[in-house]
Order: C-alpha cells, then structure tokens, then sequence
C-alpha cells in the first residue's frame, strides 16, 4: 500500500522517466509506431468479423443439432 507521503515521489518519478524517454523519440518515430498501431488495429478488426463470419454459421448449425 502506498502511503500519501509516497505518491508525489511515485509520480515524480514515472513523469519524469516518461519525459526523459519521450525526448530521446524523435517525431519521425513517433508517426511510425502510430501509423503501425492504427493499421494492426485495423487488420486485427477486420480478421475478427472475417473470423465471425466463417465460424458463427458453424456454431449455428451445431446449436441446432444440440436441441433436437
């Protein structure tokens, strides 16, 4: 448990290692991890309601059998 006498230095410490590692980034970097992060989310979407595509109408089919 961290006490109320602790926080500040807790947090002074994660902001300032977080600023010290964002001034090492250069911003061409920065652009690239974002423009990697917005096209894996999207290829991990759209894999997702391919993957629901294909395997939901099996699922169905079984449910069906399972009840009667």
């Amino acid at each position: 448990m961290m006490y109320y006498r602790e926080f500040p230095i807790a947090m002074g410490t994660a902001s300032g290692t977080f600023l010290s590692t964002f001034a090492a980034l250069e911003v061409q970097n920065i652009f690239t991890s974002a423009l990697l992060a917005i096209v894996g989310a999207i290829i991990s979407f759209l894999m997702s309601c391919l993957l629901n595509l294909i395997i939901k109408p099996k699922f169905k089919k079984h449910r069906k059998k399972r009840k009667k």
